[in-house]
């Protein structure tokens, strides 16, 4: 209610602030002509990688139910409903989509490891 109340009156302060002259409208979009920074740019493989664990997550189970509830017609159940595996009731597709994604995870791991555990200083140590 604090937060609220802080909130309220800020915004009561700044609209009751009379203005000298009104901001200027830009003739041109600012933003057309916007390039992101190196920072920005690194940022869009989290995103990317973001809406792949949720097309994941929403996707596993949303074709598993439709799956059981006989939605899926012909080779679909097969691919992304579920197998009838006791163990992992996943379909075709996702089944490979987290074979990628565990592969994907190995080459990072390796990646990061492989550098330090070629250095002699570590093997000596």
């Amino acid at each position: 209610m604090l937060l609220l109340a802080g909130i309220g009156g800020m915004v009561w302060y700044f609209a009751s602030q009379s203005r000298h002259g009104e901001d200027e409208v830009p003739h041109r979009n600012p933003l057309l002509n916007y390039r992101p920074t190196p920072s920005q740019k690194a940022t869009l493989k989290y995103f990317y990688v973001a809406v792949a664990l949720l097309l994941a997550q929403v996707g596993s189970p949303a074709g598993e139910w439709l799956s059981v509830q006989q939605k899926l017609h012909g080779d679909a159940w097969f691919w992304f409903g579920h197998q009838d595996y006791e163990y992992v009731d996943l379909g075709r597709f996702w089944q490979l989509y987290l074979l990628a994604g565990l592969f994907i995870w190995l080459a990072l791991m390796a990646r990061g490891l492989c550098a330090p555990l070629r250095k002699p200083s570590f093997l000596s140590a």
